[in-house]
């Protein structure tokens, strides 16, 4: 088989076993952790070096994919990115806040919330749906309002508040 025939039927292979390939590649990955784990130790500063020279040859290649996919996020979230900047942007009027992760049950009090559901988010914590349900100019009225919510429980005074917004 020539070369060129080679690498057609190579593709062609490829596109076909995709799902096939996949599994296979995740099962090795599987089986073999410890072992690659201790390849890319051993290798650290090998690939260092090279992602190093790749990102170097391929610049242009590597920023204008970069901003494709910057470019496809933004217009697939507009609409949560528009809120989050809105929610942050409201935030800076006031010192405090007090928010809600509807999916973990949780209320909580913030100067910054858009550093504090990156903290939630980066702990493993459910953000999905989040909602500030008030501001606050100073701490203690915060603090009040978030005992007091507490105080009524989640299926309380906070499901009455969701309704209505």
């Amino acid at each position: 088989m020539k070369k060129k025939n080679r690498k057609d039927y190579m593709k062609k292979y490829r596109q076909d076993n995709k799902e096939k390939l996949a599994a296979h590649s995740k099962d090795y990955r599987e089986a073999n952790k410890e072992k690659i784990a201790a390849y890319r130790v051993a290798n650290k500063e090998k690939a260092a070096a090279y992602d190093k020279a790749y990102r170097e040859a391929n610049k242009e290649k590597l920023s204008a994919y970069s901003k494709e996919k910057s470019a496809k996020y933004y217009k697939a979230n507009k609409e949560k990115i528009a809120a989050n900047n809105k929610a942050y942007l409201e935030s800076l009027k006031h010192n405090y806040c007090i928010y809600i992760l509807p999916k973990e049950r949780y209320i909580g009090m913030t100067k910054n919330i858009k550093r504090r559901i990156l903290q939630h988010n980066h702990r493993g914590i459910n953000t999905e749906g989040y909602r500030v349900l008030q501001y606050f100019d100073t701490k203690q009225e915060a603090v009040y309002r978030e005992k007091w919510l507490h105080s009524k429980g989640y299926k309380g005074s906070v499901k009455q508040i969701l309704e209505q917004r």
